[in-house]
């Protein structure tokens, strides 16, 4: 799915909704984070989650190399 097309569907939704994100048979994740990947792929995820990848880190975040975790906010 492109960003123009997730919009489109938000839009369809309550505005109050809160996002959470589907995995293993339940509502397991809030969405409180967003964020363009050094991969070029739109992220979603929640607070403090980790991440190993520089590929799937945040343009500005510290790279694998010279950070082995990474947390989003």
């Amino acid at each position: 799915m492109r960003v123009d097309e997730l919009i489109k569907e938000l839009k369809k939704l309550p505005e109050d909704a809160i996002v959470y994100h589907l995995w293993d048979g339940g509502l397991r994740t809030e969405i409180n984070v967003v964020y363009l990947s050094n991969s070029g792929k739109a992220v979603t995820a929640d607070n403090e989650e980790v991440c190993y990848s520089t590929e799937s880190r945040p343009t500005d975040a510290p790279t694998a190399e010279e950070q082995k975790y990474w947390h989003t906010k």
